[in-house]
């Protein structure tokens, strides 16, 4: 049965045997609310308040008319109800939660009163609605909470509200044991502290706690000093403990380049984190350095049409030391030095290259490359019929030479 039908019977019901005089509205009331038919129980309620006298029942539909109006969003309405009972002793109402409704709605409109009660009632559910308000923190509720709360929550958003006072912060920071702070917040304290160049305090955070933020912020300590060899060794020391992205690996690339010293290729992954084309750049300048023909390929092959060109600019040095083994040479094709990197594959003799690269264009420059990768494979008719089509006097006078 849905909640309007079981309402619809109790309402006649009711109507049918009234029970005692004066508590009808109340009776009624009490079950709409139950059924979570607001508008129906919140106007009873209202009526009952006019006349009855049962200081218990009073009390209850004061209460229920408080959660009503919370859930209605009528904030003067629940207040109005709320402050009649929030001392009142009822085993039915939850206690904890109207003190932290109470805080909110005082919050809303008298931040004084707010700090007053808070600090009165230093629990922690009260002091997390305060501090979630825009009411500023007293001196007495600062005393207050660091005094009284251990909650970690508390703690943090304490923190918040004196994020611009790097000695307030300071102040909770001391007071509160480290050991119990999670992950998250451990870091919180340790970038704010690294970034007010407290250093003493960064240091003590990093006794318990390390990760890759913290560890590029410790190297960036070296930096600044201009300690190059004392960055490296705390990156070597770093890397692979620690999942560091962006400047602290960049920067560590950068000092390796200058040193003259190899490095693990994949570290550009964590430099550039984003494929882009400068990426393809100084990813393929490490692979190409490192003359790895394997990885070269497995690179090459990878990359999409948009950041291939970045590999554009090693072509040369790439088919000139053999580093490309696959048959994805049409990739570059695409490449505004293709004809150069087609003189040397022809000078490395790699015809079948040449066929994966320019077979199937129509270009007289791509006939011409495809005629000297058949002529090379010992294919001579179908060389034959290639330059055939090639139009461009010279380039069939050259190939003429060239056979």
């Amino acid at each position: 049965m849905s909640q309007i039908s079981r309402f619809t019977a109790f309402l006649l019901i009711f109507c049918a045997f009234s029970v005692y005089a004066g508590d009808d509205d109340y009776i009624l009331g009490l079950n709409a609310f139950g059924d979570g038919l607001y508008s129906v129980s919140a106007p009873a309620l209202e009526a009952y308040l006019k006349d009855g006298t049962d200081a218990s029942k009073r009390n209850y539909s004061k209460y229920l008319l408080y959660k009503t109006y919370m859930k209605q969003g009528k904030a003067a309405d629940a207040q109005k109800y709320l402050k009649d009972i929030i001392n009142a002793d009822d085993a039915r109402f939850d206690k904890e939660q109207m003190s932290a409704d109470n805080m909110t709605l005082l919050t809303a409109t008298d931040c004084g009163k707010a700090s007053v009660f808070a600090v009165a009632n230093p629990d922690d559910k009260i002091l997390e609605a305060y501090l979630d308000s825009k009411c500023p923190v007293s001196e007495s509720l600062l005393k207050t909470t660091l005094d009284k709360s251990t909650s970690e929550s508390v703690r943090m958003k304490l923190t918040a509200k004196y994020a611009d006072k790097p000695e307030t912060v300071a102040k909770i920071f001391d007071s509160t044991k480290l050991s119990t702070l999670s992950s998250s917040s451990k870091r919180y304290f340790g970038v704010y502290f690294y970034k007010q160049k407290d250093y003493v305090r960064f240091d003590r955070v990093k006794t318990e706690y390390m990760d890759g933020d913290l560890a590029g912020l410790e190297l960036d300590r070296y930096w600044v000093n201009g300690d190059k060899q004392g960055y490296m060794d705390r990156f070597a020391a770093f890397n692979g403990k620690y999942d560091m992205t962006g400047a602290p690996v960049c920067r560590a690339i950068d000092l390796y380049n200058e040193a003259g010293r190899e490095f693990d290729c994949n570290l550009v992954n964590k430099c550039i984190t984003e494929y882009t084309v400068e990426f393809v750049k100084v990813k393929g300048a490490c692979i190409a350095g490192k003359k790895d023909s394997k990885a070269m390929t497995s690179f090459a092959d990878s990359l999409g049409t948009k950041i291939f060109p970045g590999l554009c600019g090693y072509g040369e040095y790439i088919f000139a030391n053999s580093l490309y083994i696959g048959e994805k040479e049409s990739k570059f094709a695409t490449c505004e030095n293709k004809f150069h990197i087609a003189d040397i594959m022809v000078q490395k003799r790699n015809y079948k290259g040449l066929l994966n690269m320019f077979r199937g264009g129509t270009d007289d420059m791509y006939r011409y490359y495809t005629a000297i990768g058949y002529a090379g494979l010992g294919r001579q008719k179908e060389a034959a019929d290639t330059a055939a089509k090639i139009k461009d006097v010279y380039l069939k006078t050259k190939l003429s030479g060239a056979k």
